[in-house]
């Protein structure tokens, strides 16, 4: 196990490195752009064997009609719902194979989704491009 103390925007893994690499409660503070790149990131870090994984654990609010997300101004955090949480890693290149939600939570905390994504196996997404467009 490693620890880093380091900003996720500026932290740069070894490639090809980690069998399981784990993110929780930590992406409500990147924006879009820089959420892609660090799963990029991620994703080149990860061995590459089939089972090598990412697990990711993050607060997500409900799809409302006032958006997708909610900004918390006085922490200055994100929290987007599911499928836009979704949007951002399939634009990252990676793919949602196991999905879950955090039980036994207080009925007035965001739901908390338990997502092990793995890297697709194609190239796709990988041209460099950021597209940050999520409807």
């Amino acid at each position: 196990c490693r620890y880093y103390c380091e900003s996720l925007q500026d932290w740069v893994p070894p490639p090809n490195t980690y069998t399981i690499i784990w993110i929780q409660w930590v992406l409500i503070y990147l924006t879009d752009t820089d959420v892609i790149r660090f799963l990029r990131r991620c994703n080149d870090a990860l061995l590459s064997n089939s089972s090598s994984i990412i697990v990711m654990k993050e607060n997500s609010c409900s799809i409302t009609e006032d958006g997708l997300f909610v900004l918390d101004t006085e922490d200055a955090s994100v929290t987007r719902s599911l499928p836009y949480l979704l949007k951002l890693i399939e634009a990252a290149g990676l793919e949602v194979v196991h999905q879950e939600t955090q039980t036994n939570f207080p009925d007035d905390l965001f739901d908390v989704p338990m997502l092990a994504i793995q890297r697709k196996n194609t190239s796709e997404s990988k041209d460099g491009n950021i597209s940050t467009n999520i409807t």
